[in-house]
């Protein structure tokens, strides 16, 4: 406090001029004070009253279901999380036959034209308990495209299951855990230390790699994005909490060797859910190898999470890096709570400044519930997305009032300033 008091400046200089060894001391406070900044909204919020909350639509968008909500196949669906292996796009969520937790399985589907067209999905795991499962982000390791999905039965200490997939053909399922959580042994499930040679060093490489994003606070924080400040070594973690704004939590982390500044072809955004572990963001190839494993940060010491000034309607967000280095914010970014109607992007220059001079509508005006279920809400929600350098294009997915799954395509250049 007294370091910093301008008031009292030119007192404490003589008296630091008698007594040198206080100075090093006040200059560490400053240097703390000024690390612990966090993300902060900048100007006007977006006007629900308005349509698409006053914000301009993205220009040059596309727009195509993935999944058209039925009974046969269940109409309760959400959490779409999108990757690109091959020639294929991949989209994985979790389905269940009407009501959100209860039964949940995680199904994916692909599509052969960039998104347009998409296949029937594909059971990739059953539900193991009543809560079911949720779809974690996919993983490209060593070349090899895996699958997760997690339940909140054995969340908080990360037991994942795993497999292979490959257009249609799946692997065996095994557990990314040293043991079998308590209570699923009767499933008769390996962990991933039983598997074949190649499949263990894959899981033990994605494993190694994992960031804790476990943060210090004296409430519940859930559905967390994790991003790298751009030309700084320091993570933001973004997280959910019970009022309309969001909460952010800090890490520094060491300098990064000159592996993670490779020019990427493609990078996807990781929603994580209350699962307190992540992998490192936009900040190393998405196809992991073990070449560059042992160079990321496994754990993290978290600053304390904070609420911040950034709008948020108490949902899951979704932030990475676009290919110039902005870092983009997916959600619903709008000050009231349970509004997630538009599904908006805004982006930051420098990871901490958003505003809603650099901010869109994805999709609006949701169309009516057709399916009443346990916990649904309308609108464009739960986003996940990825660019592809190649194409120029950025591809957002998200489910529609919880039943129905959808993606937005438009080039890069439609996010000018």
């Amino acid at each position: 406090g007294f370091c910093l008091n301008r008031a009292f400046f030119s007192l404490w200089v003589s008296l630091l001029n008698t007594m040198n060894w206080w100075l090093p001391f006040c200059v560490s406070l400053f240097v703390s004070t000024a690390a612990e900044t966090l993300p902060y909204w900048n100007g006007p919020l977006p006007d629900p009253s308005k349509p698409a909350a006053g914000l301009p639509m993205i220009p040059n968008s596309n727009h195509s279901l993935i999944y058209w909500a039925n009974h046969e196949y269940g109409t309760y669906n959400h959490g779409p999380m999108i990757i690109q292996y091959g020639s294929k796009f991949y989209v994985s969520w979790y389905n269940s036959p009407q009501n959100e937790s209860q039964y949940m399985r995680v199904v994916y589907a692909t599509s052969e034209d960039g998104g347009v067209h998409w296949s029937h999905p594909i059971q990739m795991f059953k539900n193991h308990s009543t809560l079911g499962l949720e779809n974690e982000p996919w993983a490209i390791i060593n070349g090899r495209l895996y699958g997760l999905a997690s339940s909140g039965a054995y969340r908080t200490h990360y037991a994942a299951v795993m497999r292979r997939v490959e257009g249609t053909k799946l692997g065996p399922v095994f557990w990314l855990a040293d043991k079998v959580p308590t209570g699923y042994k009767h499933l008769d499930i390996p962990t991933y230390k039983q598997m074949d040679e190649r499949t263990r060093k894959d899981a033990a490489l994605y494993f190694s790699i994992l960031t804790n994003t476990g943060v210090p606070h004296g409430e519940r924080f859930n559905e967390r994005s994790l991003y790298k400040v751009p030309n700084q070594n320091k993570l933001v973690l973004l997280l959910r909490s019970d009022v309309a704004r969001e909460s952010a939590s800090l890490c520094t982390i060491p300098s990064l060797p000159p592996v993670f500044n490779l020019h990427l072809d493609m990078d996807y955004c990781r929603p994580g859910t209350d699962v307190y572990y992540n992998t490192l963001p936009n900040s190393c190839p998405v196809n992991i190898s073990s070449s560059i494993a042992s160079s990321i940060v496994r754990k993290c010491k978290w600053s304390v999470g904070k609420t911040t000034t950034i709008p948020d309607s108490i949902t899951r967000t979704c932030a990475s890096a676009l290919p110039d280095g902005r870092i983009y914010l997916l959600g619903s970014q709008l000050p009231k709570a349970g509004d997630r109607d538009p599904l908006t992007l805004t982006l930051s220059p420098d990871g901490f400044e958003f505003s809603k001079k650099h901010m869109w509508a994805v999709r609006a005006h949701a169309p009516p519930i057709r399916f009443p279920g346990h916990a649904k809400i309308k609108g464009f929600q739960y986003p996940s997305a990825m660019w592809l350098r190649q194409t120029n294009m950025m591809f957002v997915v998200y489910s529609i009032n919880k039943e129905d799954i959808g993606i937005s395509r438009f080039p890069l250049t439609s996010l000018h300033d």
